[in-house]
């Protein structure tokens, strides 16, 4: 084999939103010039490209390379541990391809919306509405419900203490204003 790849890290963590880069070291022992094109795979590999996307090697040089990871910051990119790796194609001997693996962190982030389903009532002794929340974050959230006394003789009951949000989900709670 006359192709070396490796990671200066196995394992990188990334916020969302954020760009992080690992570097990806080359080395061609071979005995020809050699073209390498690289292809991201894992589950990062729609957020991820490694940049120069080509890169030429003498025979006996080593070059570096860039895994660039833009995970968005969206609901999408769940937070946790999941390897990629980096397949490093040489042009003339597709038999030297390899692999490099490595695995990748993504940290979490909390973004929560709530809206009172209808936004009024119209009654004279109660009114029924629906508690919407949304999770926009990459992980799990628990929302405690409850509501405090404001400037109006009103009381609000909810039907549910808490509600569990999946990432990218909405859960409603049913309420009773009096």
């Amino acid at each position: 084999m006359s192709l070396t790849a490796s990671l200066d890290a196995s394992t990188v963590t990334v916020t969302p939103g954020e760009e992080t880069a690992l570097p990806l070291q080359i080395l061609n022992s071979g005995r020809t010039v050699e073209e390498y094109h690289f292809e991201v795979v894992g589950t990062c590999a729609a957020w991820s490209a490694v940049e120069p996307a080509v890169l030429s090697l003498y025979p006996g040089d080593s070059g570096t390379v860039s895994l660039v990871m833009r995970p968005p910051r969206e609901a999408t990119v769940l937070a946790g541990e999941s390897t990629f790796g980096i397949r490093v194609m040489p042009t003339g001997d597709r038999g030297d391809t390899v692999v490099p693996e490595g695995r990748v962190t993504v940290l979490p982030f909390t973004e929560t919306t709530a809206e009172l389903v209808p936004r009024g009532s119209n009654g004279s002794r109660s009114g029924r509405h629906q508690f919407a929340v949304d999770n926009r974050g990459n992980t799990p959230v628990t929302v405690r419900l409850g509501a405090q006394p404001g400037t109006e003789q009103a009381r609000v009951v909810f039907a549910s203490s808490e509600l569990r949000i999946e990432p990218g989900h909405a859960e409603f709670a049913k309420l009773r204003v009096r």
